[in-house]
């Protein structure tokens, strides 16, 4: 049967604006399929383009949006880049289940998707750097002026707040269809990169393969008594 469906990845994923437009082949276990990327299309991407298939346009409202630009340091070589927020799965290929023939394509996909981004979300983590982790902060945010009460002059509430923005490695073309292969081909990550990848949240550095790697940095906004 023919299977062609949307999408959202649990994370954003950081890539450059090279990568959006391509089809790349992919799959996880005896499950395999394409994933087609939306188009550049600021500020927040258009539909990817299948043949034979209307994709439905987050324009009209029917769907959240495929990319999106948040407050982030890009190295200058790398922009433009954005965040991946939704593609679109089509060419499923899944083995006959012969004792079970109700599990078709669409539901031997449906059991394999979250794994399948678990572990492209390893490999990207590993190449960039990036922190894809659903249960990481994307920005830690300090109020300023916690504990004052001014009289002179007077002012209510915080006096600010500094948002500390990430400096992103964004996935490159290459680099994408690679971790998409390296998916497909059930080839598990060095158990070196793993435990680096799983030591920078408490260390705040990158894998070796992710290095060198730039600090967060930090945005200050101030409320209007400032």
């Amino acid at each position: 049967m023919d299977v062609t469906t949307i999408y959202a990845l649990p994370v954003p994923v950081w890539v450059t604006c090279e990568t959006l437009g391509g089809t790349y082949p992919t799959g996880y276990g005896k499950v395999r399929f394409d994933i087609v990327m939306p188009q550049d299309a600021p500020p927040t991407g258009a539909a990817p383009i299948v043949s034979g298939v209307e994709i439905p346009d987050p324009r009209d409202g029917e769907l959240s949006q495929w990319t999106c630009k948040y407050g982030a340091f890009i190295p200058e070589s790398l922009k433009p880049a954005t965040t991946l927020q939704r593609v679109v799965v089509t060419n499923v290929e899944a083995p006959d289940d012969v004792t079970r023939s109700w599990n078709t394509a669409d539901l031997q996909l449906a059991e394999v998707i979250n794994d399948w981004f678990d572990r492209v979300r390893t490999w990207a983590e590993i190449l960039t750097g990036q922190d894809l982790d659903p249960s990481h902060r994307v920005y830690d945010a300090e109020i300023s002026g916690t504990g004052l009460t001014f009289i002179v002059p007077p002012h209510e509430g915080s006096l600010g707040m500094t948002l500390t923005a990430p400096s992103i490695r964004p996935v490159r073309p290459e680099e994408w269809q690679r971790i998409l292969e390296l998916v497909r081909d059930d080839t598990e990550p060095p158990l070196e990169e793993l435990l680096s990848r799983d030591a920078r949240p408490h260390t705040g550095e990158a894998s070796t393969a992710a290095r060198p790697s730039t600090p967060r940095q930090p945005l200050r906004w101030c409320c209007p008594a400032c």
